[in-house]
Parts: C-alpha cells; sequence; structure tokens
C-alpha cells in the first residue's frame, strides 16, 4: 500500500513532503532541489527570521560555508519568482533588512495526512 502524503500548508502553498512537491492552489510550481530545500526551510520556520547561515547549512550542510552573497540571492529571486503572485513585492517571504528573511504564515501551518 504506497504511504499516504504528507502536506504542509505554507501560505497559498501546498508541500507534499512524500513526492518533494509543490502546488499553489492547486497547480504544480516546479522547483529545483534548492529551490525545494530553501521553501521547505521558510515553511519549517515561519514567522521567524531565517539568516544567511541558517540558509547556507540547508541548502550545502555548512553554516560557515563561503558562498557569494550573490548566489543566495539568486536563489531567492528564483524562488519569489515561483511562488509569488507579486515577486517585486513580496508577501510570503520577505526580506528582514540587516539580519536575513522571514516566511509568512498567511494561515495556521498544519501539517496534514491525507
Amino acid at each position: 500500500m504506497p504511504a499516504q502524503p504528507l502536506l504542509l500548508a505554507f501560505g497559498p502553498l501546498t508541500i507534499d513532503l512524500c513526492a518533494a512537491r509543490v502546488t499553489k492552489r492547486g497547480a504544480e510550481v516546479p522547483l529545483s532541489s534548492v529551490e525545494y530545500r530553501l521553501l521547505l526551510l521558510f515553511a519549517t520556520n515561519q514567522n521567524r527570521i531565517v539568516t544567511r547561515p541558517m540558509m547556507c547549512e540547508a541548502l550545502w550542510d555548512k553554516a560557515d560555508a563561503f558562498i557569494e552573497e550573490n548566489t543566495l540571492y539568486v536563489y531567492m529571486r528564483r524562488l519569489r519568482e515561483k511562488i509569488e503572485d507579486d515577486p517585486a513585492h513580496p508577501s510570503i517571504i520577505t526580506t528582514v533588512r540587516g539580519k536575513g528573511y522571514r516566511g509568512h504564515a498567511l494561515a495556521p501551518a498544519i501539517a496534514v495526512t491525507a
């Protein structure tokens, strides 16, 4: 018998943790593996600031890795282009100047088994 999906709600997104699949209002959102891991980091830390070291550790298993600032910026830009209604004015993941980013729980975070 196949495993039941484990779903995580994050604003208008639904993340199927078993299938590593993301949908937005029912439509599939194609993400790279790095974008998916980055999204999971924000979805599991809703309303908390996610710092650059936290992002590096989640993406490359090294909090102190030398990663060009632009690399993280590019991943964030690509992720926002895919998940935000208006990437120029993000509401799901916002920038916290000088600290990092914050994923906003637009609705309560829920993990659901179907």
